[in-house]
């Protein structure tokens, strides 16, 4: 996700418009996410509905979105803890959500999209503010979040 930053902030990333099918898309996320040693005893459930369009995006940006998102929130859940991600239904547009029960303290949920070293390792803490200037200004889009103890964390 960094690399597609790098990119997007030095004008060399092309848009690359690819149909991709919504079902397979989160079928793969749950896969690849659920088959990694740091996620284990935690649920992954990826939820689509039947007659779910194709969507025509730059799939390589919204799988690595999509990728970073899962990643923290399976990180922040625990053993037996269940992590969510929705297509959701919309007319207008073209919605994801992700969802886990955990709750982001005050610091935390005021710094969430700054770009900022982690104490988690090199390479750490770029994640969820490239996925928003990704969304933003590649796809088009909108990256937000809600956290509270009643609903636990959603990114949308």
């Amino acid at each position: 996700l960094v690399d597609l930053l790098n990119r997007l902030d030095a004008g060399t990333l092309a848009i690359a418009p690819t149909r991709i099918d919504v079902a397979d898309l989160l079928t793969d996320l749950r896969v690849r996410h659920l088959t990694s040693d740091t996620q284990a005893g935690t649920d992954l459930v990826a939820r689509t509905y039947a007659d779910a369009r194709p969507l025509t995006v730059d799939a390589v940006v919204l799988r690595g979105v999509l990728d970073e998102l899962v990643s923290n929130a399976l990180e922040a859940s625990c053993p037996g803890e269940r992590v969510t991600v929705r297509h959701v239904r919309d007319p207008h547009a073209t919605s994801f959500t992700i969802h886990n029960p955990a709750v982001m303290d005050q610091a935390t949920r005021i710094r969430v999209f700054e770009r900022r070293p982690s104490a988690k390792g090199a390479g750490r803490g770029t994640g969820t503010h490239a996925a928003r200037r990704l969304v933003e200004h590649h796809l088009g889009g909108h990256l937000r979040f809600g956290s509270n103890a009643e609903h636990g964390t959603v990114f949308v």
